[in-house]
């Protein structure tokens, strides 16, 4: 597995966080998530694998028209024994925090008129 200098340094700094008790910090965070945006495919692949494991993710429950898979913010709120504002505001936060980095928003979908749910 051959990993970017950036992946690199972001995850030393992000275990070196860790180690002092900081990775669950607003910073630890931020940090974590521009981590994975430069991730290798290979760490993506057990990264998701673990948090299938883990059951943190639910199951696509709905569809673009040109068949990419997506999970509805009830889905996530219930996956996560939130309400659907608390979800909400987590997708808003995850998408304010990605923007600050710089990172893409893309894959979010917001506008519901070409989302079809699996029957």
């Amino acid at each position: 597995m051959t990993n970017s200098p950036i992946f690199d340094y972001l995850f030393a700094k992000y275990k070196e966080l860790h180690a002092n008790g900081q990775g669950e910090t607003d910073e630890g965070c931020l940090l974590f998530m521009e981590m994975m945006h430069y991730a290798p495919p290979e760490y993506l692949a057990v990264a998701n694998q673990v948090a299938e494991e883990m059951n943190l993710i639910p199951e696509p429950d709905s569809y673009t028209d040109d068949g990419t898979p997506l999970i509805s913010l009830e889905a996530l709120a219930k996956r996560h024994r939130l309400s659907m504002n608390e979800a909400g505001d987590m997708v808003e936060r995850f998408m304010a925090d990605r923007e600050s980095l710089g990172l893409s928003n893309a894959g979010i979908v917001k506008d519901a008129t070409n989302i079809h749910r699996k029957q």
